[in-house]
């Protein structure tokens, strides 16, 4: 498999030296017909491919459609890859073949850089930008260039280009509102926030939260529990309901009944915390390594932290990452380094098929 890219971003020149298949009819399949079209290639195309085999026989921009199973007969053209078929099709595609697969993958070049978590200069850098949304959204219409920086140490990938506190709030500022879902649409027709506001999508994430720390924790012993950015509170086990709960949340929704908000740092200083959720929000933040410490120095001695993130893993498959809402993106490296970081024991954690890292720390 040959990168699809070269490191200045051009088209590798070796696709044109055979007649090429686009694999995929989708979106990124035409990206890439208009791309390759582009450069020096458009008469190279000679085939489209797709597993979907409704599509078999019809034709894309004037070319012929394949299914996967006709690629034995054209094992010697190049076959190009969108970045998101590329884990998912490779099985279907005849071993011969395999080494002519362009594919839009990672591209790394060392880069001496100060990682922001850990603080070591074992990085490297590749080519990103900020979706077409964060750009009208948080930077008011004004493209703001980035990088994807990668820590081989702890092995945290994150944007080089940190949001300001005025950015942060202009897109979390009435996070999900009609306005925001609206903005969100223009760029992304298929966004659907109708799954936040589903009561059975809750409460299957507050299920999969308490079978986590039920083996762990006696909620009886709990006195309090702070869900750290966690919007209305709404995902604090039912079992903390004789505890004292409190909420930290910038986006001004309110919180549940029995819930208090609480919105300054120094109101949370004001208390010794037997238990902390924070739940999807390091990977939105700026500065995560300032707001882990926070999280470490507000737990009394034995007190717990769940830490709940998505395991992103599309920056892995192309060379222009596409950064969206998340900024970081934490692998189990990088939990490991949380703990050393911060004087924080794994109690336990698990890496979950559906991209959850979930991990309940306590403090030493």
């Amino acid at each position: 498999m040959r990168h699809l890219y070269m490191a200045d971003g051009s088209v590798n020149p070796a696709l044109f030296d055979n007649k090429i298949i686009i694999y995929g009819c989708g979106n990124d399949g035409r990206k890439l017909y208009l791309q390759i079209g582009r450069e020096e290639g458009k008469n190279q195309i000679a085939y489209f491919c797709d597993s979907n085999r409704e599509l078999t026989g019809k034709e894309l921009y004037g070319i012929k459609i394949l299914s996967y199973e006709q690629l034995s007969d054209y094992q010697n053209y190049n076959l190009v890859l969108a970045f998101h078929q590329y884990p998912q099709v490779t099985d279907l595609i005849p071993e011969k073949m395999k080494q002519n697969i362009f594919a839009d993958y990672l591209f790394e070049h060392s880069g001496k850089r100060t990682c922001i978590l850990c603080g070591q200069d074992n990085c490297t850098y590749d080519r990103a930008h900020f979706a077409p949304f964060l750009t009208e959204r948080m930077f008011l219409g004004n493209q703001q260039s980035t990088r994807l920086i990668h820590c081989l140490n702890c092995g945290l990938y994150y944007s080089d280009y940190r949001p300001t506190e005025q950015e942060v709030q202009r897109l979390y500022n009435c996070y999900r509102d009609e306005k925001y879902v609206e903005q969100r649409k223009k760029y992304e027709p298929d966004y659907n926030n109708e799954l936040y506001s589903d009561i059975e999508y809750h409460a299957e994430r507050k299920k999969d939260v308490l079978e986590f720390l039920d083996p762990f924790i006696n909620f009886e012993k709990i006195g309090n529990v702070l869900d750290y950015g966690g919007d209305e509170g709404q995902y604090i086990p039912d079992q903390l309901s004789g505890a004292d709960r409190y909420v930290y949340d910038i986006s001004g929704n309110q919180p549940l009944p029995n819930v208090t908000l609480l919105s300054t740092l120094e109101s949370l200083k004001q208390i010794k915390w037997d238990f902390i959720l924070c739940m999807h929000l390091l990977e939105h933040l700026s500065n995560p390594q300032d707001t882990l410490r926070i999280l470490a120095e507000l737990l009394e001695n034995h007190s717990y932290l769940y830490i709940e993130l998505p395991r992103d893993d599309y920056m892995y498959q192309y060379s222009d990452v596409e950064i969206n809402e998340h900024i970081n993106f934490f692998q189990e490296s990088t939990m490991y380094k949380i703990s050393d970081l911060f004087r924080l024991r794994i109690v336990n954690m698990k890496i979950e098929d559906a991209g959850i890292i979930r991990v309940l720390y306590q403090k030493a």
